[in-house]
């Protein structure tokens, strides 16, 4: 009997580990089933992430060509850059030339108004001058209209003389012819006789 015993608790033994098992399996099943469901979801996530993968790739593409458009315009920058660059210095040139020709433009200036001035103080003592002979101008003026006076005068005078002077001419004139008249009288007065 004992061996029947030990039969039987050994059977209840295994039935228990049987049910124990069962049990297990059914938990196992049932995280199996979870595992299947979490397997699932994790293959349409990984089909969503394989979707926004290949929709990253694509968006990386375009992002690659855009920084290769972006690449050949910053080139072109660099070189309209480069172009200003040298523009800059050309014109930095021509304001540094501009700078000097202002310079010299001020220095000429300068000369100028210097010699404006010494030539408005010659014009000042000219007009002082000119003032002056313009005072002896009307002095000498009012000598000159005495000394005309004095010269018509005189010619006046030279006028009267040359009358008188025609006249004894004119008078002489008719001596001579008077004279010439006795003279030929006289001349045959003296054949007669």
């Amino acid at each position: 009997m004992m061996g029947q015993t030990n039969i039987a608790s050994k059977v209840d033994c295994i039935l228990k580990i049987v049910q124990a098992n069962q049990a297990g399996i059914q938990e196992n099943r049932q995280a199996v089933q979870h595992n299947t469901k979490a397997i699932c979801n994790l293959n349409h996530k990984v089909a969503n992430l394989g979707r926004t993968v290949t929709s990253l790739d694509q968006t990386v593409v375009k992002l690659d060509q855009k920084v290769t458009s972006l690449d050949q315009t910053v080139v072109k920058l660099d070189r309209k850059v480069t172009s200003l660059d040298q523009t800059v210095v050309k014109l930095d040139q021509k304001v540094t030339s501009l700078d000097h020709k202002f310079v010299n433009l001020d220095k000429k200036v300068t000369r100028l108004d210097h010699k404006v001035a010494k030539n408005h103080r010659i014009i000042m003592t000219l007009s002082a001058v000119v003032a002056k002979l313009k005072v002896d101008m009307d002095d000498v003026q009012e000598r000159l209209i005495r000394l005309e006076e004095m010269v018509r005068a005189g010619f006046d005078k030279l006028d009267n003389f040359i009358s008188i002077l025609v006249n004894h001419e004119t008078e002489i004139a008719a001596l001579r012819l008077s004279y010439q008249r006795h003279d030929e009288r006289l001349a045959k007065i003296e054949q007669q006789i």
